[in-house]
């Protein structure tokens, strides 16, 4: 494993459909390639970390922080571009005009992809200012605009040389990191699932905690799952909700869901909490010395909470924030 992170950042997403065209949403087609552009890398042995591993809404801000809190080496978000006229087509590749690095690696995908005729035409690279994950981004970043969604022909060559740009993107990321490129052998056709799959673990509680599934100790009374810490059963609608998250019930992977909420207000003493790359502030109570939540009157210490729900948690000091991660 080399020591360089990579953040794979999938445009838009969730209620931000992006760009749409030819019967397709660039959501969906960001996430594809980001997702085995990832996967890719992770075969080089680079520790790749992604903005959103499916259909979710992220901020902008938030996008950028998980960046900057990993220490990312770069940052490579991918998109499809649009035009009212559906002439236009190619691909381009946009970095910050302050960052000689972000315009080396901009450079190096753009030439990749260029020379291997893996776009209908060479747009180049261009600095841009004004596009929030390149200009807040301490690590040298990137926006590769993978071709016109509005263009009936870019959308073709997108989807048949899809393995082909995946590579292209994997090899120029990782000879601009100075890492040799070696192809995968694939003996079968490779089949990739652009969905997480979910194992319901029966005799337990499953939860889909923003993208990561957990099963724990727990039981349902009256359609309310409840959780157990620290020998208490915790409604876990009331735990989620303390922290700001939106809680449901995902009928086809039959989980119980929390995610992120873009209405929720922070509260005036609020405590940072990095949840799996994810920024929250969450309204905490400092009891016995420990950051817990109020919830029914009863205080849970957030360390306890995300360690038996099977999380690592550990404390920024520099930024004041928790990290929780999986």
């Amino acid at each position: 494993m080399h020591k360089l992170t990579i953040v794979i950042d999938a445009g838009h997403g969730g209620i931000d459909p992006g760009a749409t065209g030819n019967g397709l949403k660039e959501k969906d087609r960001a996430l594809t390639y980001a997702l085995k552009i990832g996967k890719e890398l992770e075969g080089l042995g680079f520790n790749v970390i992604y903005t959103r591993t499916r259909d979710q809404f992220i901020e902008l801000r938030n996008r950028s922080n998980l960046s900057n809190n990993v220490n990312a080496t770069i940052f490579i978000s991918i998109h499809l571009n649009s035009f009212g006229k559906a002439s236009a087509n190619g691909a381009e590749t946009l970095f910050h005009p302050g960052s000689i690095k972000g315009k080396s690696l901009a450079s190096k995908i753009q030439n990749e992809i260029v020379k291997n005729e893996l776009c209908n035409s060479d747009r180049g690279i261009k600095p841009r200012s004004n596009l929030h994950v390149l200009k807040a981004t301490k690590a040298p970043a990137v926006l590769v605009e993978l071709g016109f969604i509005s263009n009936e022909k870019d959308v073709e060559l997108l989807a048949r040389k899809e393995e082909e740009i995946v590579q292209a993107i994997a090899k120029a990321t990782s000879e601009y990191l100075g890492v040799k490129y070696v192809p995968p052998i694939k003996d079968t056709p490779e089949q990739v699932v652009d969905k997480p799959s979910i194992d319901i673990i029966k005799g337990k509680v499953n939860i889909m905690l923003i993208a990561e599934h957990i099963a724990v100790d727990g039981f349902f009374k009256e359609d309310t799952g409840y959780v157990n810490i620290n020998d208490s059963y915790v409604a876990i609608r009331a735990m989620f909700e303390s922290m700001g998250l939106n809680v449901g019930w995902d009928k086809d992977l039959g989980v119980i869901t929390a995610d992120t909420s873009s209405d929720y207000k922070r509260p005036d003493n609020s405590t940072k909490i990095l949840l799996l790359g994810n920024r929250i502030d969450v309204e905490t109570y400092i009891h016995k010395d420990k950051h817990c939540l109020k919830i029914d009157g009863a205080y849970i210490p957030i360390r306890d909470l995300f360690e038996i729900l099977g999380f690592k948690v550990s404390w920024n000091g520099k930024e004041n924030m928790i990290l929780i991660s999986k």
